[in-house]
């Protein structure tokens, strides 16, 4: 896997351009992006906004930083091997966004969208802010557990995606979703990887708190809880067998006249029990 990246110049005045416009979902018209295919990215800002239909959802843009390219892609239109089709910005008489095909599309911005509603929605969404950096040991000052984090100061349009601790470059997918009933064809994001993420220092000292037993137990010996668990698994079967034993003396007892006392019961050894 190869990657084109535009040169810090050029990409450093594409952000400055996307930081003028307001922050709104979607991007283009009912599209998320002008692209779609996979390329990586860096995340630009965010905020707590409604929907049309008056839903509570999170904006997040982002720009593309580097566009991949694949020896699976390469074809005598694509000879680079661009992962990545791209649709023109201006619409044409029939409200049609012309495709340009495969090509490097570093610098295009992407605004990705999700709801605040009851159940899986909210769900995904909280999962993906998780992913993506939102996290109180990851920013002084940043709750990490308030949506206040996304709401802008006065004055202002968005959140940066550096106070909200969203700073790792992600791998993000953009599908284009065939029309339905209901919907045209969308280009809609599909999902985010991290590529590279540097864990701070605050981000350590919360897993020292978390695991800290674990640490000091290893201290003494090798770490092995399944062991434990099998252990546990012994002693309840063992338990179980005295229990049923003891049962059926009794019930025989009851039925027939006593022979000769039973032999001392004997613990029975890890050894002898099979898992």
């Amino acid at each position: 896997m190869n990657v084109n990246t535009v040169t810090s110049l050029n990409l450093s005045e594409r952000i400055e351009n996307i930081l003028r416009q307001p922050l709104v979902h979607p991007a283009y018209d009912i599209h998320e992006a002008l692209f779609h295919g996979n390329v990586r990215a860096k995340l630009l800002r965010a905020k707590l906004t409604k929907s049309g239909n008056g839903t509570d959802q999170i904006v997040i843009e982002g720009v593309v930083t580097s566009t991949i390219t694949s020896p699976t892609k390469k074809t005598a239109e694509n000879p680079s091997g661009w992962d990545a089709i791209a649709f023109g910005e201006t619409v044409d008489a029939e409200g049609m966004r012309p495709m340009l095909g495969p090509t490097d599309v570093a610098g295009y911005r992407f605004v990705y969208a999700g709801s605040l509603s009851e159940g899986i929605g909210a769900e995904m969404l909280v999962n993906n802010l998780r992913l993506l950096g939102w996290k109180p040991e990851r920013v002084k000052g940043l709750s990490g557990t308030s949506l206040t984090d996304f709401i802008p100061e006065d004055g202002a349009d968005y959140v940066s995606a550096e106070s909200l601790g969203m700073t790792d470059e992600v791998l993000v997918a953009v599908q284009l979703k065939e029309a339905t009933e209901n919907f045209g064809a969308r280009l809609q994001i599909k999902g985010f990887k991290l590529v590279d993420v540097r864990v701070a220092k605050k981000e350590a000292v919360t897993l020292d708190s978390r695991f800290s037993d674990l640490l000091n137990r290893s201290l003494h010996g090798r770490l092995d809880s399944r062991k434990d668990k099998e252990r546990e698994q012994t002693a309840a079967k063992t338990g179980g067998r005295g229990k049923a034993a003891s049962g059926g003396a009794a019930t025989a007892g009851a039925t027939k006249p006593a022979l000769a006392a039973p032999a001392a019961t004997t613990d029975v050894s890890d050894d002898d029990v099979p898992f």
